[in-house]
């Protein structure tokens, strides 16, 4: 007679266990970790932070400068309190453990016993370890096959080639570059400073977190607040069906941020915490308001640890399932909370509660205010587009150069952005229609092909003032840029006093943005032909064809001015 953790029982049954193979392992860890490097580091980091407690540390992570082309390594390294030998077979080599100490009820994060192994699935992970004076190591692959060392070893040989003067452990993943993508140092700095997990890292003043990027000196990781920022009164709510309340702040920026709400390193929504994480950034059901981009805050509800834990105390000993805590509340994935746990749904009662107000407030400001400086804005806009005609004639004398060669040369450089276009800004008159230049970086393909397509979005006011080429234009490989892809789009001016965003991306990375101004076509103005010296005429002309390549219809004002005063 044998029997299952619920009591179950038959007779004659013969005790099985499902056996892990390779391919389940990485289908696991690929399920926990997905393509992007950023979680890893999360999770590395995250780690890191934890050893560390409320003692003053210092995290790096460091992408070491590329020796091949098949793979590229970044290591993340702290000096806390480092792991012994007898540690690594459970807290490395144990899916499923319960060894954080957020199981016994400490300040730490939990993850259901899935830990740093789960980095793998980006390629082989190696881990040297310093505690007590003694050196120990361990590594493993993206199949979790691996090795580790036989015994633990004096420490001191080996303090100078990982920098770890007493405890610590350095993390190195060794990437396989046609899997997974090397970022750049710009964009993976500003993700690891803004990332939804790290936000009470990066801000916390007892961590110093750097950034090394090949040969660079270290930089600081620091998250800054956005500026303007409002902070209202934070408020204790009740969460129905639960003994703890939850602190809500609720902040407001004056710019509206633009962004994916699904966005792992996006600055809007309230942050989910509990303990020392930061499960997600929310506005739940006020994600979709045309009024989200302006608000943001956290959400302290410590009752989450309290009942992962008690879920798996339960479960562990075979207990029934608690029918206001029937599932494990921390999803698997490191990607949030449970949207189908009971506490989630009463946490998101309570919190949109608390938000509607704040967006009733927000819709009622931006309304009345545009009712009462109308005039005012028109003064504005007319003021506006006097200014605007100015900086695009001034403008137009450099665009030629820059299609030429881009704002950032010929070379390939690390200043060089991801897509550019030429120009950023364009006055229009209504019928006429511009050609704008795209440039991306080839290395912002994963193959860096010859040919691909970026993405154009369009956002004008009003409506319909501006008309695109299409949704996409078709970059290639450009022969003058090194390592860079070249192509056109063209926009039209359809209607007067118009503005329009247009934004040029490549999946799943940053874009570049166009500012188009609309305005009525300028009335030429006829003059007399003025009597001039044919030297001057001469002059004149040479210099015109020099700048422009040929004759412009329209001409400048120090044209007019030059032959007015020019009269013989």
């Amino acid at each position: 007679m044998t029997a299952d953790r619920s009591g179950h029982t038959e007779a004659g049954g013969v005790p099985v266990r499902i056996e892990q193979t390779e391919r389940s392992f990485t289908q696991a860890t690929e399920g926990a970790m997905g393509g992007d490097i950023l979680m890893g580091l999360i999770e590395l980091i995250t780690n890191a932070d934890d050893q560390y407690e409320d003692q003053t540390g210092s995290i790096l992570v460091r992408f070491a400068k590329l020796d091949d082309d098949k793979t590229w390594d970044v290591q993340v390294r702290d000096k806390a309190s480092g792991l012994a030998y007898e540690e690594i077979e459970p807290k490395l080599l144990r899916f499923g453990g319960r060894t954080s100490g957020h199981e016994r009820g400490e300040t730490k994060r939990g993850n259901r016993g899935r830990g740093a192994k789960d980095v793998s699935h980006f390629g082989r992970v190696r881990w040297d370890m310093f505690k007590d004076g003694r050196y120990c190591w361990l590594w493993l692959d993206r199949h979790g096959n691996g090795q580790k060392s036989q015994r633990a070893v004096r420490a001191d040989d080996y303090r100078d080639e990982f920098g770890i003067p007493k405890n610590g452990v350095v993390a190195t993943v060794t990437c396989d570059r046609a899997r997974v993508r090397r970022p750049q140092r710009d964009r993976i700095k500003h993700r690891l400073e803004y990332a939804v997990q790290l936000r009470r890292v990066m801000a916390n003043p007892k961590r110093s977190a750097k950034l090394q990027y090949g040969d660079d000196d270290a930089v600081n990781l620091r998250y800054v607040p956005p500026s303007g920022l409002v902070e209202f009164l934070a408020v204790d709510v009740d969460v129905p069906g639960y003994e703890r309340k939850a602190r809500v702040l609720v902040a407001e920026v004056p710019t509206p941020f633009q962004e994916d709400q699904n966005d792992q390193s996006r600055q809007g929504g309230l942050l989910i915490e509990s303990g020392r994480a930061v499960h997600e950034a929310t506005l739940y059901g006020f994600e979709n308001s045309p009024y989200a981009g302006y608000f943001l805050g956290s959400v302290r509800w410590d009752t989450i640890d309290d009942l992962a834990r008690e879920f798996d105390d339960r479960d562990e000993a075979g207990l029934p399932t608690d029918p206001a805590n029937p599932m494990q509340i921390i999803r698997a994935d490191r990607r949030g909370l449970n949207a189908q746990h009971p506490a989630v749904k009463a946490l998101r009662t309570t919190v949109e509660a608390v938000l509607r107000p704040h967006f009733d407030r927000k819709a009622q400001e931006l309304s009345t205010g545009a009712r009462e400086s109308r005039l005012t804005k028109q003064r504005l806009d007319a003021l506006a587009r006097v200014v605007a005609k100015y900086q695009a004639a001034k403008a137009e004398e450099l665009e030629f150069e820059i299609a030429r060669t881009g704002t950032q040369g010929v070379e390939l450089t690390a200043d060089v952005p991801i897509v550019e276009v030429i120009p950023p800004r364009k006055v229009l008159e209504v019928g006429r229609v511009h050609t704008f230049t795209v440039r991306v970086r080839g290395d912002a393909f994963a193959d860096d092909p010859n040919e691909a397509d970026v993405l154009l979005w369009l956002a004008a006011d009003p409506e319909g003032c501006v008309e695109l080429s299409g949704p996409n234009c078709t970059v290639t490989r450009d022969v003058r840029l090194e390592g860079r892809l070249t192509g056109t789009f063209t926009a039209r001016a359809v209607a007067a006093d118009g503005s329009a965003i247009i934004e040029v991306t490549v999946p799943r990375l940053p874009g570049a943005v166009v500012e188009v101004e609309t305005v009525e076509p300028e009335e030429p103005i006829e003059l007399p032909p003025p009597t001039v010296s044919r030297s001057i005429v001469r002059a004149t002309e040479w210099r015109q064809a020099s700048t422009n390549g040929c004759f412009s219809s329209r001409r400048p004002t120090w044209w007019v001015s030059m032959g007015q005063w020019s009269r013989s």
